[in-house]
């Protein structure tokens, strides 16, 4: 199991793609060896703050209903980073 927070996927306000490439690499190499690997990742609801812009959201962005909000949009970007390296592999 490979938890990867959401302070490392991120570079300022944008995606650390070098560290997302890097982290494709090598869990593919893992698999090519015999492993099974499961990654756990964090960093859904920091996307959605990017991709939405802080000030999109009323009132309290730490609010339960906020960060739901953000991590529903911030999961799809996550997720599409992840499948753009791992698409590479097939």
């Amino acid at each position: 199991m490979v938890k990867v927070g959401g302070s490392l996927l991120l570079k300022g306000d944008k995606p650390d793609i070098s560290f997302v490439k890097e982290l494709v690499d090598s869990v593919v190499e893992l698999i090519r060896k015999g492993k099974k690997v499961t990654i756990v990742s964090s960093g859904a609801i920091a996307l959605g703050k990017i991709e939405l812009g802080s000030d999109i959201l009323p009132g309290n962005s730490k609010a339960i209903p906020s960060k739901q909000a953000l991590a529903s949009i911030g999961q799809i970007k996550l997720m599409d980073l992840y499948y753009k390296f791992f698409k590479r592999y097939s």
